[in-house]
């Protein structure tokens, strides 16, 4: 990083002194993701198209060391101190984290339970639940913990119902130690029975609807002026559902509450299309926002509210106003989650506390991010390198090892897709259909569990709307797999090919298993042979894969490898039934996590490069955006010698 930064100096550099000095001085004022910059259209204008280096406007940028620093040679576009761009996340955690698995419970509910996870166990843990008051709800007890997330069941029947969250307190020991090694606070709402209810799954990552029903959210951000126009609400929702989606984020002003009435009213009664409302022009006003909430929460259609829309692009890391939203939310209603998604690559862990389900959105297709770093300006794309398949696991390496530090790993998480172009400001293209569809697999592969996009209807190619339209039916047909059982830690994976992105899912009940293999090569045909190291004796067994290419065949599993061939950004989907019972044997005693969560993650670079490119094999991450940011200096560097 340092060699990088001193490359990008040096450029600069000797761009400014190269530059004419006819262009007029500016001092910026725009910051995002605690970065200086200069809007595009305002730099274009400020400098001169006879510029020597017009493919790189930005090296007549240069950065003020103070806020009251506005010197600079003429021609120089002087931007203000940066905001700390890498700011710091203390391990709170020190290893260890727990949550309620459900959010909410009911007074319908007699039992409860808490996710816990332990980074790099070392051998058993104990663990004590106690009530707010002190009193016992767990008696300590000895878990068998790995490497997967564990459920510890208990008792909810003595909490009394009510419209606040109990605040458990959670010991957990390490080994034979009589103190505990770490003393967790885990809010748990045990809520009286009747309103419409909507709950969150912490162990498998999922979201149950008011109708009772598991999904996988998937669906855009819908025009509010286009839903409410035309051939009216029912009939552009029933488009919607017809096109496969099952949730939308209708994107305000909501000039007219009526017509928001009249969508939920359309909703609740054509069944399977759900809403996320929200508010995120007026989360600041929070007598309004009560308002609505007391207004729509009464409907079967309404499943999570929506309070901000990439709030740490200019507020960084001051998550102030979204914590009084959140809580304002939850007071005049606990029963729905709350939501909302960051752009920005350091800011998860500051934001944890204002929201139940954590979305960030990642727009690698089209942008130009030669003039940018960790430290300095803005591409369409924090910290970006330009990759379909690069950037949502760079994105969600860094949202987990910050999460982990503060013990919020098991927090839901959605992921928000680019499915546009913008040539005026950042992204020149929008994704091909074959570009959505790996960074859908990927983010599925990670961990998230919800994809949606921006923004409907304005996506002009009908071969990408397809595209959405047979991933809706795809991902609802991995449901019984990916929102119901065990993802394997990387750590139980292995492949032979670098290009290649794997997970790997064990069915609740140990017997069959779901494999996703995404080839991550834009260009070439690749051969992988992926490997479960729990069926690593497992003799021959046949199973059923599906791949873009080749549709459905019978496939081999020989001793837990799956060997195949892949076209360039092509899927597949392997699933294999009667598995033998030792499969358990290597897992936790308890239930497992639904996700790799990241508590488990390898943050090590020098482990194994065999390690499947799964959400905890960090090092090939690492060497890859190492790699893809030397190579974008150089082109740089070469482009002014």
């Amino acid at each position: 990083m340092k060699f990088q930064n001193q490359s990008l100096i040096c450029a600069v550099t000797t761009a400014l002194l190269l530059l004419s000095t006819t262009t007029p001085e500016v001092t910026a004022q725009k910051s995002w993701c605690g970065k200086p910059y200069v809007p595009k259209k305002q730099a274009r204008d400020l400098i001169p198209e006879r510029s020597p280096y017009p493919q790189h406007p930005f090296f007549n940028v240069k950065r003020a060391s103070n806020a009251t620093d506005v010197s600079g040679s003429s021609g120089t576009i002087i931007l203000p101190p940066q905001k700390d761009p890498i700011p710091s996340v203390p391990d709170l955690a020190k290893g260890y984290a727990a949550m309620a698995r459900y959010q909410p419970y009911l007074d319908s509910d007699s039992k409860g339970s808490i996710v816990v996870n332990v980074v790099n166990p070392n051998g058993p843990i104990s663990v004590q639940i106690a009530n707010e008051d002190g009193s016992e709800l767990f008696p300590k007890t000895s878990i068998n913990i790995k490497d997967m997330a564990v459920e510890v069941p208990f008792s909810i029947s003595n909490l009394k119902p009510k419209l606040t969250a109990y605040n458990l307190k959670v010991s957990i020991f390490s080994g034979t130690g009589n103190s505990p090694a770490s003393q967790i606070t885990v809010k748990l709402y045990r809520l009286p029975s009747g309103p419409k209810t909507v709950k969150l799954d912490r162990l498998y990552g999922g979201i149950i609807t008011a109708t009772g029903d598991t999904i996988f959210p998937t669906g855009p951000y819908v025009d509010f002026g286009w839903l409410g126009g035309g051939a009216g609400v029912a009939a552009n929702l029933k488009t919607l559902k017809d096109l496969g989606y099952n949730v939308i984020n209708p994107d305000p002003t909501y000039t007219d509450l009526s017509v928001v009435d009249q969508m939920f009213q359309a909703a609740d009664k054509l069944g399977g299309i759900y809403i996320q409302l929200s508010f995120r022009y007026s989360f600041t006003d929070t007598q309004k926002v009560v308002s609505q909430v007391n207004q729509f929460k009464k409907y079967n259609s309404l499943l999570t509210w929506y309070t901000a829309d990439e709030p740490d692009g200019e507020q960084w890391t001051d998550s102030s106003a979204e914590l009084t939203a959140y809580n304002a939310i939850k007071t005049a209603d606990p029963y729905h989650p709350v939501a909302l998604v960051l752009n920005c690559e350091h800011t998860a862990a500051f934001y944890a506390d204002t929201t139940d389900i954590l979305s960030t959105d990642v727009y690698p297709i089209g942008v130009d991010v030669s003039h940018c770093t960790e430290t300095n300006d803005v591409c369409g794309c924090d910290n970006c390198l330009g990759s379909a398949t690069l950037d949502i696991p760079k994105r969600t390496g860094v949202f987990m090892k910050d999460l982990t530090l503060i013990g919020r790993q098991a927090m839901n998480q959605w992921m928000v897709l680019q499915a546009f172009s913008d040539p005026p400001t950042w992204w020149s293209k929008m994704p091909t259909e074959q570009e959505y569809r790996v960074m859908s697999y990927i983010s599925i592969i990670y961990g998230y569990k919800s994809i949606m996009y921006w923004k409907y209807p304005f996506t002009p190619n009908d071969s990408l709307k397809a595209q959405i339209t047979k991933l809706a039916s795809e991902t609802t047909a991995l449901i019984p797999y990916i929102l119901q059982s065990q993802q394997l830690p990387s750590s139980h994976l292995t492949n032979d090919n670098k290009n290649i992105y794997s997970g790997a899912w064990l069915s609740t009940d140990g017997k069959s298993l779901l494999l996703l293999v995404v080839n991550g090569d834009a260009k070439n045909k690749v051969s992988f042979k992926v490997a479960v190291k729990d069926l690593q004796s497992s003799g021959s067994m046949q199973g059923n894969g599906t791949t873009d290419s080749g549709g459905k065949s019978t496939v081999t599993m020989q001793n837990g490898a799956v060997s195949g061939n892949l076209n360039a950004y092509e899927v597949g989907v392997y699933t294999f039934g009667n598995l033998p019972a030792k499969i358990t044997s290597s897992l936790n005693g308890g239930s497992g996590s639904g996700s790799d969560d990241g508590s488990n993650s390898s943050t090590d670079p020098s482990a194994s490069a065999s390690e499947a490119k799964t959400p905890s094999s960090a090092s090939p991450l690492v060497s890859h955006s190492l790699a893809l940011y030397l190579v974008s200096i150089l082109g740089i560097l070469a482009s002014l010698s």
